[in-house]
C-alpha cells in the first residue's frame, strides 16, 4: 500500500495564519520502512504572534523527535515521546515570553506503517478517517463543551445552558502545560484498506461543514479535494471564519500506485519486470497489427470494401457469358448455309458476289491473305466469320461453273 499526501491552507478572515501542517519525508524509503508516514495539523492559541509560533515550534518539534525515535522504537512509543517532547518546547516558549499557561496549541499526529494507522491527539483538532463514503471520528474534542454535555447528561445543568454556555469552545487540554490533563490516543492500531481517506483538519474546516459534505468531497484525488473542501467551507460565508487548514492520506494499492500515481507525482520511480516489459510488447505489437489491418482494409477513408448480397458467393465467370449479346447474336447471324445460297444464285443468274461481301471482314496484314479460287479474301477477327465466308465463296464458285456447264449443253443440243 502506497500513501498519497494532500493538503490545503487559508487563512479565513483572521489577521494571521496560527494553523500549521507538516509531513515526513515521504521519498526517505528506508525511514517509510522503518517509521512510515507521518502528518501533523497544529492550531495555535493566545497571542497573535505567540499562537503562530507555538503551532510552528510544535510541528518542527513533532516531526524532528519522531524521525530519531522511530528506528528503535514502536510506533506508539515514538508517537508519545514526540508528543512530550512538543508540549515542553511550547511550555519552554510561554515561559520565555513570561505568559505561563496562556500560550498553546493543538496538535493531531498521525502514522501509517505496513496498512496500520496510529494517532494521538490533544486539543480540538481532529482526526477522520473515510471508507467507502462513510466518514469516522477517530479523535475526542478537548473542550469545555465536552464537559458542559457530561453536566447536561447528569442532570446538573440544562441542555440550553450546555449549548449556549459562551466558553463552551475553549480548550481543557493543549500543548503549552506543564503536565497535559488529557491525551488522546489509539487504543489499538487501525488495519486500512485500499481506498481509504485519512483527514486531519483543524476546527475552522469541520465547524464550517457537515460529514456528509466532507465525505462527498474526500471521493476526489487527495490533493484536489483538500482544496474544494477548502473551497466549500469558505463558500459558506460564516461571520468571523477561522483559519482552515486541511491535510489528507489517501491510502491506495501498490499497482495503481506504481503505474499511475508515481509517474504523475515523482514520488517513486517505476521500475518494471520482465513480465511488464513482455506485456507491454505484446501489447504494443497488437495494436500496432490493429491499426495496419485497418489502414488497409479501410484506406482511403470513406470507401468501404465491395459487399456482396446476403447469401451471394464469389465465383468465376467463363469469358463467352461475360460477352456482350450483342457479339453472340452477330457470330450466329454470320453463319451461312451453303445450299440456301446455291438457290438463291439460281434464281438470279446475273448475280454474283460482291466486293463488299468478299471483303466484310477487317483487312489484316497481306502475309495472312488466302486465295480461294479467283478471289482473295481477308480474315476476319472472329474465327467463326472466317470460316462461314469461305464456305460462302466455295458455294459461290460451284454455282457458276455448274450454270456455265448448263448453258454450253444448252447450246451444243441447239447446234
Amino acid at each position: 500500500m502506497q500513501i498519497i499526501p494532500g493538503n490545503a491552507q487559508h487563512i479565513g478572515s483572521r489577521r494571521e495564519q496560527q494553523d500549521d501542517f507538516g509531513f515526513s519525508d515521504l521519498t526517505d524509503r528506508e525511514f517509510v520502512t522503518q517509521g512510515g508516514v507521518l502528518a501533523i495539523v497544529t492550531d495555535g492559541m493566545g497571542g497573535l504572534a505567540l499562537g503562530r509560533d507555538a503551532s510552528r515550534i510544535a510541528k518542527q518539534t513533532m516531526l524532528q523527535t519522531y524521525q530519531a525515535m522511530a528506528p528503535g522504537r514502536s510506533v506508539e512509543e515514538a508517537l508519545f515521546l514526540a508528543l512530550e517532547a512538543a508540549n515542553a518546547a511550547v511550555y519552554d516558549l510561554s515561559c520565555q515570553q513570561g505568559q505561563e499557561g496562556e500560550v498553546g496549541t493543538t496538535l493531531a499526529p498521525v502514522v501509517v506503517k505496513e496498512q496500520e494507522l496510529y494517532w494521538v491527539s490533544v486539543g480540538d483538532s481532529r482526526i477522520y478517517l473515510c471508507r467507502r463514503g462513510e466518514l469516522c471520528q477517530l479523535t475526542t474534542d478537548h473542550d469545555y463543551g465536552r464537559e458542559l454535555a457530561r453536566l447536561a447528561e447528569a442532570g446538573k445543568v440544562t441542555w440550553e445552558e450546555a449549548l449556549t454556555d459562551p466558553n463552551r469552545q475553549g480548550l481543557t487540554s493543549y500543548l503549552g502545560l506543564p503536565q497535559l490533563p488529557e491525551v488522546g490516543r489509539s487504543l489499538q492500531p487501525e488495519p486500512l484498506e485500499a481506498g481509504d481517506r485519512i483527514m486531519l483538519c483543524s476546527d475552522g474546516l469541520y465547524g464550517s461543514l457537515t460529514t456528509e459534505e466532507v465525505a462527498l468531497i474526500l471521493e476526489a484525488k487527495p490533493q484536489e479535494a483538500a482544496e474544494l473542501l477548502i473551497e466549500s467551507a469558505l463558500a459558506k460565508n460564516q461571520a468571523d471564519q477561522d483559519n482552515l487548514t486541511v491535510v489528507i492520506l489517501a491510502c491506495e494499492s501498490e499497482r495503481l500506485f506504481q503505474h499511475f500515481i508515481a509517474p504523475r507525482f515523482g514520488l517513486q520511480r517505476w521500475r518494471g519486470n520482465w513480465r511488464q516489459i513482455t506485456c507491454a510488447a505484446l501489447l504494443g505489437a497488437l495494436c500496432s497489427g490493429s491499426v495496419v489491418w485497418v489502414a488497409t482494409r479501410y484506406w482511403p477513408p470513406g470507401t468501404p470494401p465491395p459487399m456482396l448480397p446476403a447469401g451471394v458467393q464469389m465465383q468465376s465467370v467463363p469469358a463467352l457469358q461475360a460477352a456482350p449479346a450483342a457479339v453472340r447474336e452477330q457470330e450466329k447471324l454470320s453463319v451461312v448455309d451453303p445450299s440456301s445460297a446455291a438457290s438463291t444464285l439460281a434464281t438470279s443468274p446475273t448475280t454474283t458476289p460482291s466486293k463488299a461481301d468478299a471483303t466484310e471482314a477487317v483487312p489484316a496484314p497481306a502475309s495472312s491473305v488466302t486465295k480461294t479460287g479467283e478471289k482473295e479474301i481477308a480474315p476476319s477477327t472472329q474465327p467463326q466469320d472466317h470460316y462461314a465466308k469461305t464456305n460462302k465463296q466455295k458455294a459461290t464458285t460451284k454455282t457458276n461453273t455448274n450454270h456455265k456447264k448448263k448453258l454450253k449443253n444448252k447450246k451444243q443440243t441447239g447446234a
